[in-house]
């Protein structure tokens, strides 16, 4: 998926900020990671799928799956795939 992205890896990013920042609306998601909100929850419904992820009354949540693979991600060293381009996604845990 990230090969087809236009700004390059997003998954992880998208993933951690999801984390991060549980039942947190699309518009603030978006605006977190600089994108459009119309553009995020095309990388939502992508990973949703997938069965990545979670729709709850209000924003999202991650499945148990892609919360073992961030979990992974982040014990194994492969942060750089969380950052994706956008400055800051993943980082700011303010909700």
């Amino acid at each position: 998926m990230d090969r087809s992205g236009k700004r390059g890896p997003w998954t992880g990013a998208v993933l951690a900020l999801i984390a991060d920042r549980p039942g947190i609306v699309s518009a603030v998601l978006a605006e977190a990671m600089g994108l459009e909100r119309q553009d995020f929850k095309l990388h939502v419904r992508r990973l949703k799928e997938l069965g990545l992820t979670l729709s709850l009354d209000a924003g999202y949540r991650l499945s148990p799956r892609s919360q073992s693979y961030l979990n992974y991600l982040r014990t194994r060293g492969g942060m750089s795939a969380l950052t994706g381009s956008w400055p800051g996604a993943g980082s700011d845990k303010e909700t």
